[in-house]
């Protein structure tokens, strides 16, 4: 897989597929790059180099953003790549540091935003 330039994409995963080739995804997000490097064509970028990545309470909002306007208008998307900013890791996972200064109960309520993430897009994902 290669990106705009022809430069090999080593991580990211291609979710699903931008029928008209327009993109309606303008907003800005703390954790997240978003680029339309070619018509019918999205590329999200998990943006914090520094912690490997690290999935944290603000990357799963910006996700779950992200996410659920691309499950709100399946037809438009044709490719949607997710990959990694910096050179250490595509994601290391949790964030085990923001993890370490929160309570059970904070835990618990971080965990109830993942699920509406990217995987409310794979229930209407479909190849064309």
């Amino acid at each position: 897989m290669s990106n705009h330039s022809g430069a090999s994409l080593p991580r990211g995963v291609i979710i699903a597929q931008l029928a008209d080739g327009q993109s309606n995804m303008t907003n800005s997000y703390a954790t997240l790059t978003i680029e339309q490097p070619q018509p019918g064509t999205t590329l999200v970028t998990l943006n914090r180099p520094e912690a490997a990545n690290a999935l944290n309470t603000q990357m799963a909002l910006d996700l779950r953003a992200v996410f659920d306007g691309f499950a709100a208008e399946p037809n438009r998307w044709r490719c949607i790549i997710v990959t990694g900013a910096g050179d250490r890791a595509f994601c290391a996972g949790g964030d085990l540091k923001e993890r370490n200064g929160m309570t059970d109960a904070q835990w618990q309520d971080q965990h109830l935003i993942f699920p509406s993430g990217p995987s409310a897009l794979s229930s209407n994902a479909r190849c064309r």
